[in-house]
């Protein structure tokens, strides 16, 4: 029997017909937008504010803590905007640049808590692991990154699902 091995022409019906790439909604496109003028203002101000401040000893005006920290702060805005505009560019917020943005800023966080407790006039918070007069972490950044990164990971599994599906279908 020929046509026992064989699927009838209605078990293999496929839709090939390419569909049209959906558009943002309006409300994430309002989003997103406001999200790139303002991470594109303050990162931007990094070009700006950190070689002043360099130049200027900015960690005598505010203290350590706060001149590491808010150089970080306008490093990942300079960062987070630059990725945004990918994403908005390529109108595909699920994408390798969103995977990169996470990775990015979590192993910033990770470095900055590895690196500025060690800085001359560092104050310490309140959850600072280390060995006494030696190399210290501050847990708190430290914690934020790796859940970034984790993040990350994470989405990294779905983008590499997705493309998957996309080649498959």
């Amino acid at each position: 029997e020929e046509g026992e091995d064989q699927m009838s022409e209605e078990e293999i019906q496929m839709d090939c017909e390419k569909t049209e790439k959906k558009e943002f909604s309006r409300g994430f496109r309002i989003l997103l937008y406001f999200a790139i003028a303002n991470t594109g203002f303050a990162g931007l101000s990094a070009i700006y504010y950190i070689p002043w401040a360099l130049r200027n000893h900015g960690w005598e005006m505010d203290g350590m803590t706060y001149f590491c920290w808010n150089c970080m702060f306008y490093v990942i805005m300079l960062f987070c905007f630059i990725i945004l505009v990918k994403i908005a560019v390529s109108k595909r917020p699920f994408s390798g640049a969103l995977v990169t943005l996470f990775y990015g800023v979590g192993l910033l966080f990770i470095t900055g808590s590895a690196i500025f407790p060690s800085l001359p006039g560092y104050t310490r918070p309140h959850m600072l692991s280390g060995v006494e007069g030696g190399f210290y972490i501050d847990m708190i950044p430290f914690m934020a990154g790796l859940v970034l990164v984790l993040f990350g990971r994470i989405l990294r599994y779905g983008f590499e699902y997705q493309k998957e599906m996309d080649s498959i279908l």
